[in-house]
């Protein structure tokens, strides 16, 4: 595991460029969203749980406080959920070099005062399906790497900057399926209901709390459904 950092920098220079097939590297789950529970939280609301956006050998990152991005360290553990994506569709792959802009309007996680990502158009004579996969990688790595260092130089706001945000911000800068509107709500109903479970383990770990509470709280509402008749017997009686 590498220790969690906050340094305000890119990973354009350090990343990682290997090519790794999805689902294939020991690391975890390469050009993949992962989605791991909240305690207490997720046990009242399974659709709100912590998210991070993984490399293309596997290492994940997710914003996880103001001022830091954990590399390979989930913040709650080994993520439950997963979701692979294609970086065939990432359409904004190639678009030329980040650089910081003035925050948008339409920004998904941007505030006042905030600096955000924005690309060059998109190179339309490169032919996605035709590139090779450790070019890919390498242009997904520095996409991410771009990504994670803006968030290190980021406060966190837990409605508006969040972990969700910082995926978002990443689909939107590589035009995910030649969309430029992913949001927080876009990827929480995408993981919720196209996302998979990395075990039976991790499904248990993820449904069985809040299952319980649902019985907890159904007995309860039945048992004192059940003795109101007889109150009101013995308060007439």
């Amino acid at each position: 595991m590498k220790k969690r950092t906050s340094s305000c920098q890119s990973l354009g220079e350090s990343g990682s460029s290997g090519a790794c097939m999805a689902g294939t590297c020991k690391q975890g789950y390469p050009f993949s969203i992962v989605w791991s529970p909240i305690p207490l939280i997720t046990w009242l609301m399974p659709c709100i749980g912590h998210m991070g956006v993984c490399n293309s050998e596997g290492v994940i990152y997710d914003f996880a406080g103001p001022f830091s991005v954990n590399e390979d360290q989930f913040l709650f553990g080994r993520p439950t959920r997963y979701l692979i994506l294609e970086p065939r569709s990432a359409m904004q792959l190639f678009a030329g070099t980040t650089h910081a802009a003035e925050p948008s309007p339409s920004s998904s996680s941007s505030s006042a005062g905030a600096p955000s990502l924005s690309r060059s158009p998109s190179v339309t004579s490169v032919a996605l399906w035709e590139v090779d996969l450790p070019t890919l990688a390498s242009a997904w790595d520095l996409a991410l790497g771009s990504i994670v260092g803006l968030y290190r130089c980021l406060w966190y706001n837990i409605l508006t900057r969040n972990c969700h945000a910082f995926v978002a911000d990443f689909m939107n800068m590589i035009g995910y399926q030649g969309a430029s509107n992913w949001n927080m709500v876009h990827l929480a109903v995408l993981l919720f209901c196209k996302g998979r479970y990395a075990s039976w383990g991790a499904l248990l770990y993820t449904w069985l709390p809040f299952c319980l509470l649902m019985a907890l709280g159904v007995r309860t509402y039945a048992s004192a459904s059940l003795q109101c008749p007889y109150r009101s017997l013995n308060a007439s009686s």
